[in-house]
């Protein structure tokens, strides 16, 4: 689990010092929740397959490293894996696949085609590291007390968000000239979803909570940004697996305090 460390101390500083409870509607891979380490949680995100992972991870984290740590690490596995992912019966075994293929996968991508299977090809090198079962113990402790939904980001937050409470949102990036490349699932957030977006920080301002939105510094999340505090910062991206394709590319903090 986790992310950049960079990107995550950046997060961290536009954390308010003082809050009741964290919320984080687009969890992803929650390395910030990890960070953070809040007493008390709601964790949802709209895919499944996350909230399932979590689930697993908090429930049962010795079985599930095993699971994972017994899948052989070559094309001819991985493809088998990929191809039955979605419809192992066990949630415990469909976590595994998912983190299998996770760490298998190219630049560790979760990208779905239009009938909703998992299609990132194999990683012949560069492969992500296992995480330790000690890793895995670690993540169970702090999603011990977390409140862990499978839902849609606004009624999730409009449903629970209290005064106190921190919310968290990190929804799947867009651009005013179309989807950024890396596609998170089918149907997670698109341009009809801003206007949502814009509503929901209003709620939870209203309610005497405190947000932090990171987004692509971009036209179509300006009309949000320009109502309240916000900064741009530079991010390296590295999606396209290509040195020569990396970069910095500017993304947006918008905050309510």
């Amino acid at each position: 689990m986790g992310g950049l460390p960079s990107v995550v101390a950046k997060l961290a500083e536009n954390t308010p010092q003082n809050f009741q409870r964290y919320i984080e509607p687009f969890v992803g891979s929650g390395a910030l929740f990890f960070h953070l380490a809040p007493e008390a949680a709601i964790l949802s995100d709209l895919n499944p397959e996350v909230v399932n992972l979590f689930i697993q991870i908090r429930n049962r984290p010795k079985k599930l490293h095993d699971l994972v740590h017994a899948f052989p690490r070559n094309k001819e596995t991985y493809l088998e894996v990929r191809a039955k992912f979605g419809t192992e019966i066990d949630p415990l075994d469909r976590a595994a696949s998912m983190l299998y293929l996770n760490r298998n996968c190219f630049n560790g991508l979760y990208r779905t085609n239009k009938s909703g299977k998992f299609n990132v090809p194999y990683a012949a090198a560069g492969r992500g590291a296992y995480p330790t079962f000690n890793d895995f113990e670690a993540c169970a402790h702090r999603l011990r007390n977390a409140d862990i939904r499978h839902g849609d980001f606004f009624d999730i937050v409009s449903r629970t968000v209290q005064h106190g409470d921190f919310v968290y949102l990190d929804p799947p990036y867009l651009l005013s000239e179309g989807r950024i490349f890396n596609e998170y699932v089918s149907g997670h957030f698109s341009k009809k979803d801003t206007s949502r977006l814009e509503e929901l920080l209003d709620l939870i301002d209203k309610k005497g909570a405190q947000f932090l939105l990171s987004f692509a510094d971009d036209q179509i999340i300006h009309t949000i940004s320009s109502k309240w505090t916000s900064e741009t910062y530079l991010v390296q991206k590295n999606i396209s697996g290509f040195a020569s394709s990396r970069r910095k590319s500017p993304e947006l903090l918008v905050k309510n305090w």
